[in-house]
């Protein structure tokens, strides 16, 4: 098993907490994205965007879009899909 694996766990169950934090500041658009993220990309779609693109993306970033989300949890002045 990947040794960066089993950090995604725990990075998920902290991103769930985030709306019922009591310190934190309310943003626009937040009743509408719930801040959950979008779905996850196969290796496969990553491997293409790589190639069309020219580029490398790091080991963390590629393992957060296929076992996390592939778009951010913020529709409104925020990340887009």
């Amino acid at each position: 098993m990947d040794p960066r694996l089993p950090r995604l766990p725990r990075l998920q169950r902290k991103l769930a907490q985030v709306p019922f934090s009591p310190l934190r500041s309310h943003s626009f658009g937040e009743e509408k994205h719930r801040f959950r993220l979008g779905p996850t990309i196969s290796p496969a779609m990553l491997d293409a965007f790589e190639t069309d693109h020219g580029v490398v993306l790091p080991d963390p970033y590629r393992d957060f879009l296929t076992f996390l989300g592939a778009t951010g949890a913020s529709p409104f002045y925020g990340l887009l899909p």
